[in-house]
């Protein structure tokens, strides 16, 4: 039987917070269709939550997997009418999805930058962050828990899930949780504890790493001060990364 989320257990537990909720069963993707009404309404801390996306987009154009009853698929509005680069709103909110993650789980949870949460070695959580007019649109995926069969085969080798059993509202629990702590991280700027707490969970540091896009082997050195990735070519050059990804050699 399908396991809808529950609008109303999320909204009483987030009735103190200036979140205005809206829950779906389906939908294409939660990021653009809150872009879309981002452009028409005021709407700050607006959230969709949808139990399944049929066409849930990551970073750099990827698909990202979305199948229902197994994981939280959601988007938060935020006004952004000085123009914050998003790659900001997108490290809060990683240091966020690690911390609750980890209290849930008990299980230790991990950054690789710029925008994924491994837990287990796995990828458990994907982050991305759109500008649109005066708004930053947050979106979050999380796999809770394993999906019914297994994962593509695309992805089956990295992805993996949080939890291993269902638990009562273990998903709204998921989303409560993440919403709560980005509005105590995003409504009191933790500055320099963000960013040290970012560089103790990054999972690349000191591994050689594949910049995706240009084939080009390195070494991951460190995250700079505005969590670009400084990293030092086979050549000897170090340069700072501040866009595109990069994979882990194994």
């Amino acid at each position: 039987m399908f396991s809808f989320i529950s609008k109303k257990y999320i909204k009483e537990k987030l009735k103190d917070t200036p979140y205005k909720i809206a829950v779906r069963n389906s939908v294409t993707s939660t990021n653009t269709i809150m872009k879309e009404h981002a452009v028409k309404e005021n709407c700050e801390f607006n959230v969709l939550v949808a139990s399944k996306q049929t066409a849930g987009r990551g970073r750099m154009g990827r698909s990202f997997y979305s199948p229902a009853q197994s994981g939280v698929y959601m988007s938060v509005a935020l006004r952004n009418e000085e123009n914050e680069n998003p790659l900001l709103i997108t490290t809060d909110a990683a240091v966020c999805a690690a911390r609750i993650l980890e209290k849930m789980s008990g299980k230790k949870a991990y950054i690789k930058w710029v925008n994924d949460i491994y837990v287990d070695g796995r990828k458990v959580c994907g982050i991305l962050t759109e500008g649109v007019g005066k708004y930053a649109i947050l979106g979050i995926g999380i796999n809770v828990l394993p999906p019914k069969g297994e994962f593509p085969d695309d992805i089956k080798d990295r992805a993996g899930a949080v939890f291993e059993k269902k638990k009562p509202h273990i998903r709204e629990d998921v989303i409560i949780n993440f919403l709560q702590e980005f509005m105590n991280i995003y409504k009191n700027r933790q500055g320099e504890t963000l960013l040290q707490e970012y560089r103790k969970r990054s999972m690349i540091i000191g591994k050689e790493i594949l910049i995706l896009g240009t084939d080009e082997k390195a070494i991951a050195l460190e995250i700079g001060e505005d969590y670009s990735l400084v990293v030092k070519k086979e050549n000897g050059e170090k340069v700072n990364l501040s866009s595109g990804d990069v994979s882990i050699k194994i």
